[in-house]
């Protein structure tokens, strides 16, 4: 994933290097051009969607808007965040100028990204810490020709209803989580693929133990148990 260092903008904030072309001369602003954040009262670049010195969020205003960024920086472990698939394309390629602009947005090397489109198959590409952040990059790549797909980490953590049973009706497909739930009906109608599959567990335990007289330990037991369990995803 691309991100930005937090300490690059503590540079001259009337300057914007683009970080696809490193040795490139940086990008300068007018002072008409600078967003005044409302909490600090301070100048900031317009790419920028938070104010550099206090960190609230900076207004959009009518020159700005075409020129935020995200700032795609690493997220911790236990930050949740929001992740940017790009989809296989439908219509005609990309011109090079597209291409740059869409990288330069990503933080992203041309070469990689032209890569990443020409495989037509779904790949992550970005992943943001904020829900503007992510309406900002769809817009854009959207705006562009790119169709991507979000998902948030709330969302791929949440658990699958596991189904117990199933049955078959006229309209619709009757689901019984357990012997106490109530059934529950899908449609026909709302029901798009059925997915098989196999999920399959491996874990392997190792028992060492300390040399005497040495820092170094050997294995004095290693087994590798596997489990699998056929599944079906609606």
């Amino acid at each position: 994933m691309p991100r930005e260092d937090e300490f690059t903008a503590f540079g001259d904030l009337m300057n914007e290097r683009e970080p696809t072309e490193a040795s490139a001369a940086p990008r300068r602003f007018t002072a008409e051009e600078l967003v005044a954040c409302e909490r600090c009262a301070r100048a900031n670049a317009p790419t920028r969607m938070n104010c550099l010195y206090c960190g609230a969020r900076l207004p959009v205003t009518e020159q700005s808007a075409a020129l935020r960024r995200p700032v795609l920086k690493k997220l911790e472990e236990w930050e949740s965040g929001f992740n940017v698939v790009i989809l296989p394309r439908a219509r005609a390629e990309l011109s090079p100028e597209e291409i740059a602009e869409a990288a330069a947005l990503l933080r992203l090397d041309t070469g990689r990204l032209t890569e990443m489109i020409e495989s037509r198959r779904a790949l992550p590409l970005a992943r943001t810490s904020s829900a503007e952040e992510v309406e900002l990059i769809s817009k854009r790549l959207g705006v562009l020709g790119l169709s991507v797909e979000v998902f948030a980490d709330e969302t791929l953590a949440k658990q699958p209803t596991r189904v117990r049973a199933l049955a078959l009706d006229d309209d619709a497909l009757v689901c019984q989580e357990g012997p106490d739930a109530e059934p529950r009906r899908l449609r026909w109608s709302e029901i798009a693929l059925f997915v098989t599959g196999r999920v399959v567990t491996k874990r392997v335990e190792v028992a060492e133990r300390q040399a005497k007289l040495s820092n170094r330990s050997r294995i004095v037991e290693a087994r590798e148990l596997a489990t699998d369990e056929a599944v079906l995803d609606i």
